[in-house]
Formats: C-alpha cells, sequence, structure tokens
C-alpha cells in the first residue's frame, strides 16, 4: 500500500513537470511520447492495485493455500509494475 502511494505521489509530480514544459522540439520530443506511454501504464496498473475485490475466495479460511498466493502475486504484479 505505501510503494502504491509514493508512485501515485511521484506521478503526480511527473504529471506537474512534464505539464510545465510548454513546448517540445525534436530533441525532446522522443520524451514526450515515451513519458505519455510510461504514465498510461502506470496509471493503470495503480488502478488496478487499487480495486478491492480481488482474493481468493479461500484466503481467509487458508492464507497458505497455493491459490490464495497466487492470486496476491499477480495483484502486487500491479503495484511493482507501477513504481517501475
Amino acid at each position: 500500500v505505501a510503494m502504491n502511494r509514493r508512485s501515485r505521489e511521484h506521478l503526480r509530480n511527473a504529471d506537474a513537470i512534464f505539464a510545465s514544459l510548454n513546448s517540445f522540439d525534436d530533441k525532446t520530443l522522443w520524451a514526450k511520447r515515451t513519458f505519455e506511454r510510461y504514465r498510461e501504464k502506470a496509471y493503470w496498473n495503480l488502478h488496478m492495485w487499487d480495486e478491492h475485490t480481488w482474493g481468493a475466495d479461500l484466503a481467509l479460511r487458508l492464507p497458505e493455500a497455493e491459490d490464495t498466493q497466487t492470486q496476491w502475486n499477480h495483484k502486487a504484479n500491479y503495484a511493482y509494475t507501477a513504481r517501475s
């Protein structure tokens, strides 16, 4: 949860910096394309992490079950991908 919150803060800061750049010349056009591509992916992953309806149906009864751990790893991947 903490990592996801930091990632969201970093993305908001990046949005502010990006907004302060009024125009791009040929030398910085690659930066705009890269920023936009990774920004969308990062926000999508943040939103997927925040979705609270995740989890194995047996997570409370069997927290060590393979299905429980697999779904946790799948969800955690969204937070790590957003951080990256």
